[in-house]
């Protein structure tokens, strides 16, 4: 549920704000923007929230670099975790870092030691359709100097825009673009172990992320919903 809690949150980083010049439109971002998340339990119970806000936001010629700020509360409004976001559009194409997709508590076990990172980032393109296929996402971590040697592997695959579809959520009800795709985490601490996640998410232009479900052989493990915005 920890893995779950933290993808959940760190894929929730758009939301709408008035009409203006965008690298792409279903990412719309300015500096200062804030919005808020739940994370609930299949039967729709609050698991914890997200908050977020863009800290840094430069435009250039193509696109932007952005960097926002997320904290991450427990059901009891208890904070368990801060980290920032960066987040990159050029010509259209929104670049998101696969370094986000490491849960904090495992990058935490690691900050003592030496890390080396390959990673082919995840993209969105500034068009989406019924049909499409987008490209793949991976990242590797590789620890050295551990007492135990440390390796994880996270692939994101099987991409597609599967329908236009409305979704209801806290802040309102969208249409939107419904994206499936499939994790696989394999982490070598000693032992070798695979989980492998489907996902179900909800794109919605001029607005962004507006909800995100995840599934384990089927069976729901929750969804993410936005629950606020300015």
């Amino acid at each position: 549920m920890k893995y779950l809690f933290y993808v959940s949150a760190i894929l929730f980083f758009c939301i709408s704000f008035e009409t203006f010049a965008q690298c792409n439109s279903y990412f719309p971002l300015r500096e200062g923007m804030e919005w808020e998340y739940g994370s609930f339990s299949p039967k729709g119970k609050l698991q914890g929230k997200q908050q977020m806000k863009v800290s840094k936001y430069d435009a250039s010629a193509n696109g932007f670099d952005a960097t926002l700020d997320v904290q991450l509360y427990d059901k009891k409004g208890k904070k368990i975790h801060d980290s920032k976001l960066d987040m990159t559009c050029d010509g259209g194409t929104l670049l998101y870092d696969m370094r986000q997709f490491i849960p904090a508590e495992q990058m935490e076990a690691m900050k003592n030691y030496e890390i080396q990172i390959e990673a082919e980032n995840l993209e969105y393109p500034s068009s989406l359709s019924p049909g499409q296929s987008l490209k793949d996402g991976s990242i590797t971590l590789t620890v050295t100097g551990s007492p135990i040697a440390m390796t994880i592997t996270v692939n994101i695959v099987d991409r597609k825009v599967e329908s236009e579809e409305s979704v209801d959520t806290p802040a309102g009800t969208f249409k939107a673009m419904k994206i499936s795709s499939k994790s696989i985490v394999k982490s070598k601490m000693g032992i070798n172990m695979t989980r492998e996640f489907q996902s179900m998410d909800w794109l919605v232009e001029d607005v962004g992320m507006v909800k995100s479900e995840t599934f384990r052989n089927d069976k729901s493990m929750g969804y993410s919903a936005l629950t606020k915005r300015n």
